[in-house]
């Protein structure tokens, strides 16, 4: 492994175990270091940043802290890299949101916004490809009607690869960030919280995927935005009418 001493160039000693973790932050964002890669001993790292031990484990704690690297005892001693992990980011947001007071409905309102801009961007910007991506997607709801768990998670898939197929990692990110925070609350709040479509229900789901399709298809990026808007709406308010559009969230029980 490379020496992480021409990292940790102009480091002060009142921050040391600050830009310590961030020389070594830095290596693993730029994908210098690898999910799990054994970082070097204590006493290896203090000798490449000429630094004491206490101060390489206090930089240790803080990238643990982060969820970057991980902690071994035992005959597994040692720190291992762990890649920036959205589950990690979007509990993170949540307790953030929490505190600020944040209810269930502006999440879902905040990710109505996303997945309809994402439905915009596709309708600009689809290819032939992604339509028969997509009308397979749809193709597999279908046979997942009478079947609710499946329909479920295949309907969550659909809407997962509108996003993808959008093409803007940053609001892709953000709406699987917000859908990680409203499973996170409802996992905590309510123990039987999912929800099991009739066959009717699941026939409406159908028929709004299609008519997406048919609007992304006609390039119609107004008609894409305005109707997922409303789809994502409907069933926001479902979900609220069930657990209170008011409701604070709650990730923490």
């Amino acid at each position: 492994m490379t020496s992480f001493a021409s990292s940790a160039r102009h480091v002060r000693p009142a921050k040391t175990a600050v830009l310590v973790a961030a020389a070594v932050r830095d290596r693993i964002v730029r994908g210098e270091l690898r999910e799990g890669d054994a970082l070097p001993p204590e006493a290896e790292l203090s000798e490449q940043f000429s630094i004491s031990r206490p101060t390489v484990r206090e930089a240790l704690r803080i990238l643990e802290s982060e969820s970057l690297i991980s902690i071994g005892r035992g005959v597994r001693s040692g720190a291992r890299v762990h890649l920036p992990s959205r589950e990690v980011a979007s509990r993170h947001t949540g307790l953030v949101l929490q505190v600020a007071g944040t209810t269930l409905a502006e999440v879902y309102e905040a990710r109505a916004c996303l997945f309809s801009a994402a439905a915009r961007l596709l309708a600009e910007r689809r290819t032939k490809s992604d339509l028969r991506d997509l009308r397979a997607a749809v193709a597999g709801l279908r046979e997942l009607v009478d079947q609710p768990a499946e329909f479920l998670a295949a309907a969550a898939s659909f809407n997962l690869l509108v996003l993808e197929l959008a093409g803007n990692r940053a609001v892709a990110g953000l709406a699987r960030m917000l859908t990680d925070i409203v499973e996170l609350h409802l996992e905590s709040v309510v123990r039987d919280w999912e929800v099991r479509p009739h066959t009717r229900e699941a026939e409406h789901v159908c028929e709004a995927t299609e008519r997406l399709v048919a609007l992304i298809d006609a390039r119609d990026s107004d008609g894409a935005e305005r109707f997922w808007r409303e789809q994502m709406e409907e069933s926001a308010r479902y979900t609220l009418s069930r657990h209170g559009a008011r409701t604070v969230l709650d990730l923490l029980q």
